[in-house]
């Protein structure tokens, strides 16, 4: 059976849709999501190695567990001080004879960055490293995290390129080796400046904070503890 083209959508700080799609007392709406739903395999049961950016991404594009790499906090070592490109999973598809190409954010940090590039480049074939709105720090002055209308059109976002420079990558593609197309998408990670357009589908004065069941954690480790803010209030 020939390779087949692998298509890998990374969202930061996405939540289980499926599950708690009406646990904000308003529907979330994910049409593009449930579509690529309806059209393969859900794991409805899975879960991330760890509620932490930097770790969970190591994990994922290692198969490795934190407690095997070493890095549980986004203060820990980053990927390319930890594990050689070659063993992470765009690694291992390039060294198999896929065509490898990557956009937006893969690992924890921004792909710009010249370490991160020159870790990345030997396993990549085709890449775009930067463009693109990322949020408040992108621009000279913070606007702040809380929910606002973006400050700049939707056409200028980091994802918005992202999807338009990926989806051009698969209409043109013509190669006979198969593909394997690795898209970081930003959102919904904070700051929660996005289109307009987005806070339109929904009722604000409807959303409420889900009921936590009385949950009980102070016999979490300080670290986890520190992980969910506990005390905070976001």
């Amino acid at each position: 059976m020939a390779a087949k083209n692998v298509v890998l959508i990374s969202v930061d700080d996405m939540i289980d849709v499926s599950r708690y799609r009406n646990a904000f007392g308003v529907d979330i709406q994910t049409p593009n999501i449930d579509q690529l739903m309806a059209r393969g395999a859900t794991f409805a049961n899975a879960f991330t190695a760890t509620p932490i950016c930097n770790s969970a991404r190591v994990a994922m594009v290692t198969g490795r567990s934190p407690f095997s790499t070493g890095v549980h906090h986004n203060n820990d070592a980053t990927i390319d001080q930890v594990v050689p490109a070659t063993e992470t999973i765009l690694g291992s598809a390039h060294a198999a004879g896929w065509y490898t190409a990557a956009r937006g954010k893969l690992f924890h940090g921004d792909t710009f960055i010249p370490a991160v590039r020159a870790y990345l480049e030997p396993i990549l074939d085709d890449f775009d490293w930067f463009g693109g709105y990322r949020g408040v720090n992108s621009l000279p002055e913070p606007v702040g995290v809380a929910p606002a209308a973006a400050p700049v059109a939707e056409e200028e976002f980091l994802d918005a390129q992202s999807a338009a420079w990926s989806a051009e990558f698969v209409r043109s593609y013509a190669a006979t080796d198969p593909f394997f197309l690795s898209v970081g998408i930003t959102k919904p990670h904070l700051s929660w400046d996005v289109p307009d357009r987005f806070f339109a589908l929904y009722d604000r004065s409807r959303i409420v904070l889900p009921d936590d069941g009385g949950l009980q954690f102070e016999d979490l480790p300080e670290h986890f503890k520190n992980a969910l803010n506990l005390g905070g209030d976001w």
